[in-house]
């Protein structure tokens, strides 16, 4: 396919009306396209309208081609955009392959006037209607499904959301999180020390006991612990009161029966 001025007229209004359906603003409006051509001199132009309503439209202004000269299989054109009611108006030259199609040079004729369209859009619209804002960011399917109602995602799906359960409490953290806890830590630690025979002192003389025996006496400690801990809770007493824990002493006591 020869590029002409013709041909180019052609597929800029191709490249325009794909912007027009895909505008916020022009999608739901009529667009009028009116061409006009002359072979011999070879020119074509383009002029838009907008209807606001049935009878009245008014008129965007367009651009007019004039082929320039043909050589070396490319074509020279010269190029004048206009826009209405702003009076806005530049001449240019564009140079492009006379036998190939590139859709890029129509994209970037259309996207002048786009530009230019934008720059005052109240322009093409009733007298007193507003350009409508769009969000600039669209609503996720998430926030979507957040901001319903049960009731509404009931008569959505046909099935009641369960109620979302609380945030549970910080207990996934492996930091202990009071001083309470934190000394019942620092005294079994201690205590396995000692048992362990790593510290300094002499092994105590008294009964021994095995493993299993050591373990369910620390696990009453601390049970015992836990529990005065609750209770001074209730009490509205401070949980690091020293009465409240145990020492690594007091723990060897009851395991060594001392």
């Amino acid at each position: 396919m020869k590029v002409t001025a013709f041909y180019l007229a052609n597929k800029v209004e191709e490249a325009a009306r794909s912007y027009f359906s895909n505008s916020f603003v022009f999608s739901s409006r009529t667009i009028d396209v009116e061409r006009s051509v002359d072979f011999r001199l070879g020119r074509a132009s383009l002029q838009f309208f907008v209807h606001v309503d049935e009878q009245d439209r008014i008129p965007m202004g367009g651009m007019v081609f004039a082929s320039v000269q043909e050589k070396d299989n490319k074509a020279a054109f010269q190029c004048r955009y206009h826009i209405l009611p702003s009076g806005e108006s530049k001449e240019f030259f564009l140079m492009m392959g006379a036998d190939s199609e590139q859709y890029v040079h129509y994209s970037n004729l259309a996207q002048i006037l786009r530009k230019h369209w934008e720059k005052k859009i109240d322009a093409y619209l009733p007298k007193g209607e507003e350009v409508p804002v769009m969000s600039d960011q669209p609503q996720s399917v998430e926030d979507e499904y957040d901001s319903l109602s049960p009731e509404e995602i009931e008569a959505i799906t046909g099935v009641r959301p369960e109620p979302k359960a609380a945030a549970p409490a910080a207990v996934a953290s492996k930091e202990p999180t009071s001083v309470h806890e934190q000394a019942s830590e620092d005294e079994i630690q201690r205590l396995m020390g000692m048992m362990m025979g790593g510290g300094a002192q002499e092994p105590p003389s008294g009964p021994t006991f095995s493993m299993d025996e050591i373990e369910a006496l620390t696990r009453e400690a601390q049970q015992k612990d836990a529990g005065r801990g609750r209770k001074s809770d209730a009490d509205d007493k401070p949980a690091t009161e020293e009465s409240d824990i145990m020492s690594a002493e007091d723990i060897w006591k009851q395991i060594s029966g001392g």
